[in-house]
């Protein structure tokens, strides 16, 4: 009897602390965008999952071509008013893949961009147009 009302108490205790969590994913604020490719990146996805609490935001490309040699795929911040900000340079994965961590607050941004660039380390101002990009939620 007495495990029978421990095991009782048990499973209250976890359903109201599943209620709980489940009540502060509520209100957390996440954004979700999908980008799709055009030109040399035709093809190519990314998914944006902006975390704003935390001003962090994952970036998820799928089905990149490798880059040609010497060259980068760097990603940019874009507000709707001002110069291209670069976030970071990357290669993608041998399987076209590749994650970036954004730590700036997206809602700042009214474009997310991907361009080709000189590599190793990019350069401070795309030099064309994005193959890659899509509005900031």
């Amino acid at each position: 009897m007495a495990a029978a009302a421990a095991l009782v108490l048990a499973v209250l205790g976890l359903g109201a602390w599943n209620l709980h969590l489940v009540g502060q994913l509520g209100h957390q604020q996440v954004a979700s965008v999908t980008l799709s490719g055009q030109g040399q990146l035709s093809g190519a996805r990314a998914t944006v999952v902006d975390f704003r609490e935390q001003s962090v935001a994952l970036v998820t490309f799928s089905r990149l071509p490798a880059p040609p040699p010497g060259k980068v795929y760097e990603l940019w911040l874009i507000p709707a008013s001002g110069a291209p900000e670069a976030v970071t340079v990357f290669q993608p994965d041998g399987d076209g893949s590749k994650t970036v961590v954004v730590n700036r607050d997206l809602r700042r941004y009214k474009i997310i961009a991907v361009t080709t660039e000189d590599g190793p380390a990019g350069v401070a101002a795309p030099t064309q147009q994005p193959s890659l990009a899509g509005n900031v939620v």
